[in-house]
């Protein structure tokens, strides 16, 4: 038997997939995992370990296994210069990446309108 899944998922998220495929034996062949699901793939998983039974038609049995990494969280630092409220865009803005898995995406809210204060702000917020 042969098993495989999803590398990495996000975390938090339960995105993730495992299958198995018999080898050798005689079919039909019925699949059970850890988690109780049967059938030779499963999805909807969160980083783990999961366990597969295959069994064929005279019984016999093999076991193998699949683990599914959780990628790191992302994390970043912003930083910017100095904006001048009521003189246009003049400041500026700069997200680092402080961690996670590249590459990265970024959007800006920059059509915002800024708020009435003498405090502008931008906001930079990552992709999810």
């Amino acid at each position: 038997m042969n098993a495989i899944g999803s590398a990495t998922v996000c975390v938090g998220t339960a995105n993730g997939f495992a299958s198995a495929a018999a080898t050798g034996g005689t079919p039909p062949f019925s699949f059970v995992w850890n988690t109780g699901a049967v059938g030779a793939t499963i999805t909807g998983l969160p980083a783990g370990t999961y366990t597969v039974t295959v069994t064929d038609a005279n019984g016999c049995t093999d076991t193998d296994f699949v683990t599914i990494q959780q990628a790191p969280a992302v994390n970043f630092t912003l930083t910017g210069t100095q904006v001048v409220c009521g003189a246009g865009n003049l400041g500026s803005a700069f997200a680092t990446p402080t961690s996670g898995t590249p590459p990265f995406s970024f959007y800006g809210a920059q059509d915002l309108p800024l708020p009435p204060s003498p405090i502008c702000q931008k906001v930079l917020t990552p992709l999810p």
